[in-house]
């Protein structure tokens, strides 16, 4: 059984599978996901086209919904006696399954567990004695979960596997018809709906700011189905903030502006972060995430 409950989930979930898939083609799948799951040869029990909730008023809305797919899962996972099951992030949602699942004494493997180290330290301690096995995609987030008890092993990030490419600046210019020496803003508002319906007009906003005082720049708007940008959240390790982050009211034309002057217009300040991007990029282990996160599953199932 694998469940994930965003777009982000579905993406990294489906990669898993597929490596699954590859090493042991007679393995069945089944679970909680989305589109790219099913094409990996998952078998949908639940969709998650309407799951993914952005806001605190959002996610008090869906708690019904969740509740009773959660209870028919618990059904599920009690009469199927999977052979392990799966979880990847969707920390509220999948930590009471990891909890139930293991006093069953089914084995849990927790991909992409909850950010604890961020929001709620003492979930690692839960996860830890909930969990046959941890997936980390961080080395620093690998170590709070050791720290906590948990057997975790650092599968390395799986940006590394699709965010990758060949393509120098000036040759990427070229393929996206960039003009050379002109700057280049990109917006990336997120994948669920209610993100986009949600940020991508301040954006625009924003671009309209800046074409006023850059007229020479140019906007590009990637469309990445399944990317979700909210896996891009605090993360307070590299010690220093690297880049801004605006939350809930803090996200204005007014506030993001000024923000996306200075990094188009100061190289110093610009450089200084990318550096640092580059270091955080070191961090990321090598590729190979699902692969390796597959190969710790199989382990674990008898």
């Amino acid at each position: 059984m694998i469940i994930a409950g965003e777009p982000s989930g579905d993406l990294q979930a489906s990669r898993v599978a597929a490596e699954l898939k590859e090493i042991a083609p007679d393995l069945a799948l089944f679970g909680m996901g989305g589109d790219l799951m099913a094409e990996a040869g998952v078998e949908l029990i639940y969709h998650i086209r309407d799951s993914a909730v952005m806001g605190i008023g959002e996610v008090f809305t869906a708690i019904p919904a969740f509740l009773k797919k959660r209870e028919h899962l618990k059904h599920l996972i009690r009469t199927k006696r999977p052979d392990a099951v799966v979880l990847v992030d969707f920390g509220d949602f999948n930590m009471p399954l990891a909890r139930f699942a293991h006093g069953l004494g089914i084995p849990v493997i927790y991909y992409i567990p909850p950010k604890a180290w961020a929001w709620r330290p003492n979930r690692a301690k839960k996860i830890a004695k909930t969990t046959t096995a941890v997936a980390s995609i961080f080395p620093f987030a690998a170590d709070f979960y050791r720290e906590a008890g948990a057997n975790v092993e650092f599968v390395g990030h799986p940006l590394l596997d699709f965010a990758r490419t060949d393509l120098s600046g000036a040759e990427a210019r070229r393929v996206l018809g960039l003009g050379a020496d002109r700057p280049v803003l990109g917006l990336m508002p997120g994948s669920r709906r209610r993100e986009v319906e949600r940020l991508l007009p301040v954006m625009l906003e924003v671009t309209d700011q800046i074409h006023q005082a850059v007229p020479d720049c140019q906007f590009v708007l990637p469309l990445a189905p399944g990317i979700d940008s909210g896996r891009c959240q605090r993360c307070r390790w590299s010690g220093r903030e690297i880049v801004p982050e605006l939350l809930q009211n803090q996200v204005t034309t007014k506030r993001i502006t000024p923000i996306a002057l200075e990094l188009l217009q100061n190289p110093e300040k610009r450089e200084a972060q990318q550096e640092t991007l580059r270091w955080v990029y070191e961090q990321l282990g090598e590729p190979g995430a699902a692969k390796r996160t597959a190969q710790l599953i199989l382990s674990h199932i008898q």
